[in-house]
């Protein structure tokens, strides 16, 4: 087989390599919670929180990790950090401390297609520090 533009084939194929991960989403939260301290120390903390990671592959924007939880039935506490993905698409480590968030949910509407809309009002940002 004759390949008239090998350059951009490989170029194609690099940054194929480049954005697939041997792991998944779901493998990487789950060793996150189990592994890396920040994520691990929320998880234990708030054993109903929730976690994820925006843009995964890294093509789309910056990893983010995410945690959440709703307190109270009337507050949402997050933590983020940015962080890098091993080359296993699987162990997440921090590039940067962790910022909190402590939102205030004013409001539910739930309409009739199920879909939910949330309204917060007061809004607190604080950094590792003031977290411990």
């Amino acid at each position: 087989m004759h390949l008239r533009h090998p350059l951009s084939f490989l170029v194609t194929l690099l940054a194929f390599a480049s954005t697939s991960c041997g792991g998944t989403p779901t493998e990487a939260v789950a060793d996150a919670v189990k592994n890396q301290p920040n994520a691990k120390a929320f998880a234990q903390l708030f054993p109903a929180s929730e976690h994820f990671i925006t843009h995964y592959t890294g093509a789309k924007g910056p990893r983010v990790w995410n945690s959440h939880v709703l307190l109270h039935e009337r507050y949402v506490l997050a933590m983020q950090f940015d962080m890098a993905l091993a080359a296993d698409g699987v162990k997440v480590t921090a590039t940067a401390p962790p910022k909190f968030f402590l939102r205030e949910v004013t409001s539910v509407t739930v309409g009739p297609s199920r879909q939910s809309s949330i309204l917060y009002g007061e809004s607190v940002e604080f950094g590792p520090d003031e977290w411990k």
